[in-house]
């Protein structure tokens, strides 16, 4: 069995206030988007399929992209692009990412071919700034760039770190955290070069990170089966945030970064 974990990579609200304050996390295109409200994508690693729950209630509301489409197997993270459509990992067997109509959810298409570039257990992915996509390549020790018009193969961004898991973009630099190492590495946002770590110690298989609307930075710890909480600029660890989230894997704040977290686990 594959493990039943559920991943969940981006929130999309859509109201437009909503998304506009969500396409600071997702570089999301408004005219794009579903028409539902408080929608939240969760990618099912199990079932081989992309579902949609209600962000505010956790009612489900059906499946988006229906099992297997496209080959789509293993699903890890997700993320919609500066087009509006929806870029997933599919993890298991074919190392690829695949492409689906952001109001459908039908099959448009392999953005990124199988094992592109050496890509090796995508795992999470997001567009940078610069609108190329940036996706975790969990045994291929790094975060590779991919063209975000083509998704041809542009280069291995960053150099490591072994045991990759999640991404983000903060002050024009890439933020991925590693279960290896247990901590947070900041990679230059223009060349890729390793800026050093920004959390040390307090985590247990580190796994998905963002930043809440204080700048701090929130790392999901999967075996302590919390959230800890970190000074951005110290990398002192101020505390736990959460707990009792049983293997949490990726996390995300709402809109404006409000303090609401939402956390997946398995």
């Amino acid at each position: 069995m594959k493990g039943f974990r559920l991943l969940l990579i981006s929130a999309v609200l859509a109201s437009v206030a909503a998304l506009a304050a969500a396409t600071e996390l997702d570089n999301v295109t408004l005219s794009n988007q579903p028409e539902a409200t408080n929608l939240v994508y969760v990618t099912s690693f199990d079932s081989d399929s992309v579902l949609r729950f209600n962000a505010d209630t956790g009612a489900f509301l059906g499946v988006f992209v229906p099992p297997g489409s496209g080959g789509l197997n293993g699903p890890t993270g997700l993320t919609f692009g500066p087009d509006g459509h929806l870029y997933v990992g599919s993890f298991v067997f074919n190392n690829r990412v695949l492409k689906y109509h952001g109001r459908s959810g039908q099959f448009l298409g392999v953005f990124v071919q199988e094992g592109s570039g050496g890509l090796q257990g995508p795992w999470d992915l997001r567009f940078g700034p610069d609108g190329d996509l940036y996706v975790v390549s969990t045994y291929g020790g790094g975060v590779f760039r991919y063209n975000g018009q083509t998704g041809a193969f542009v280069s291995q961004f960053t150099d490591g770190p072994q045991g990759a898991e999640g991404l983000a973009w903060r002050a024009g630099d890439l933020f991925v955290s590693s279960h290896t190492s247990d901590n947070v590495i900041r990679f230059d946002g223009q060349n890729g070069h390793n800026k050093g770590p920004v959390t040390e110690g307090f985590l247990d298989w580190a796994t998905g990170l963002d930043f809440g609307q204080d700048g701090n930075v929130y790392v999901a710890s999967f075996f302590d089966n919390s959230v800890m909480k970190f000074d951005f600029q110290t990398g002192e660890w101020m505390g736990t945030f959460a707990m009792n989230c049983f293997g949490p894997e990726m996390i995300a704040f709402g809109p404006q970064r409000r303090p609401v977290c939402r956390v997946v686990s398995w």
